[in-house]
């Protein structure tokens, strides 16, 4: 598989080497109890834990791939051996991890994660520590997030760290303080991430998750026109670019590091291996990088509802195999 794969057809790292991204969803199991999450573990029976086995397709790219490996969940840092892939892969891969954050004030986890972690995404809610714990459904988890937070800010090498804030009908009025709460008490993030996307099961099971037109129009689109002016390093996911002012969306774009030529290999380790036994999908592309693909999936939308219907996000659909 190596041996056929031509520069040509493949995007190249700063390296010089092909770039093959690797997904996995490591466990099933969460420690919160979030009715809007959007984790989709397909593979994995409830409760379950993904096996180290998977790793090992990972190996024959290992000098011949700069390899990205994405980590994701569940909760990945529950399951028992994160923090010795962890340690492995960090010198072999460039990792990004997905997390709730609750767990990372654990300090034997924290120091691995410094050292082995190249990217750290973080969703944070809202700064309403009660509304905060009713959404994840987990007492005490606003308490947990912030103290891995402190830990974060204190931390040196640390890793780039993107927060999520989620677009909500009972957050929205708060984007603002949670902004300014993250910024002045903890740290200002590298990336900023605004997130529309709920699983439309969710969203029918839960009617006040959706977010209605007229609240986006005058809660939202206000903030977002703000916040990118502020911070131009923001992501927008589910989000009607159209939406946007033009000064907005001016800040937007020029502050996006979008994805250009030839797509990197994606290799989703959660898959089964495919017929030649490697498990890579060859020619899938990602919207920008790796955090921000977007799966044709029908059961990920935005809670917007007319808006939804303007939506102008590039859809990059793998290949066959």
């Amino acid at each position: 598989m190596v041996e056929q794969v031509e520069s040509g057809n493949i995007s190249l790292s700063r390296t010089g080497l092909p770039r093959a991204v690797a997904y996995v969803n490591l466990t099933s199991r969460c420690n919160n109890s979030c009715v809007f999450c959007a984790a989709n573990v397909p593979l994995l029976q409830p409760g379950t834990d993904l096996s180290l086995d998977v790793f090992s397709r990972l190996e024959p790219l290992i000098g011949h791939y700069d390899i990205e490996l994405v980590i994701n969940g569940g909760e990945p840092t529950i399951h028992p051996e994160l923090i010795k892939i962890l340690e492995y892969w960090g010198s072999l891969a460039s990792i990004t991890l997905f997390t709730n954050g609750r767990r990372l004030a654990d300090r034997a986890l924290l120091d691995v994660v410094a050292f082995n972690v190249a990217r750290l995404s973080i969703p944070f809610y809202t700064s309403d520590e009660r509304y905060f714990d009713r959404l994840t459904g987990s007492q005490g988890s606003f308490t947990e997030v912030t103290y891995s937070l402190e830990a974060l800010a204190k931390l040196a090498p640390r890793p780039k760290l993107e927060l999520k804030l989620l677009l909500l009908p009972q957050v929205v009025e708060q984007l603002q303080s949670t902004v300014e709460f993250l910024s002045t008490r903890f740290l200002v993030p590298d990336e900023w991430v605004i997130s529309g996307l709920i699983p439309s099961s969710c969203v029918i099971a839960n009617p006040w998750l959706r977010l209605s037109d007229q609240e986006f129009v005058d809660r939202v689109q206000p903030f977002i026109g703000r916040h990118i002016r502020t911070y131009p390093k923001t992501m927008l996911w589910g989000i009607p670019l159209c939406a946007l002012d033009s000064d907005a969306l001016s800040f937007y774009v020029n502050g996006l590091n979008f994805l250009t030529g030839p797509p990197p290999l994606f290799l989703d380790l959660n898959k089964k291996p495919t017929t030649d036994g490697s498990g890579i999908i060859p020619q899938a592309c990602l919207c920008c990088s790796l955090k921000d693909i977007c799966k044709p999936d029908a059961n990920v939308l935005s809670p917007l509802s007319g808006l939804l219907t303007t939506m102008q996000i590039p859809r990059h659909v793998p290949s066959q195999v």
